[in-house]
């Protein structure tokens, strides 16, 4: 499985910044744009928790 950083970078900005699952009232002052990052860098980590608590659930029931 990939290590990825939950942070997605904020396309079309004066300056790439990481936007994390918690989100940051800087992201409120982008807007829309800001918004849409947030919730993009949020379905992310939540995919990636099923997915861990899926391989532990699996890992648990062959032991």
């Amino acid at each position: 499985m990939k290590n990825e950083s939950p942070h997605t970078p904020i396309q079309n900005s004066p300056q790439a910044a990481p936007v994390t699952p918690e989100g940051s009232l800087g992201l409120l002052a982008l807007g829309y744009r800001g918004i849409e990052a947030w919730r993009k860098s949020r379905e992310q980590w939540l995919k990636q928790q099923q997915e861990l608590k899926s391989q532990q659930n699996d890992h648990g029931s062959k032991a």
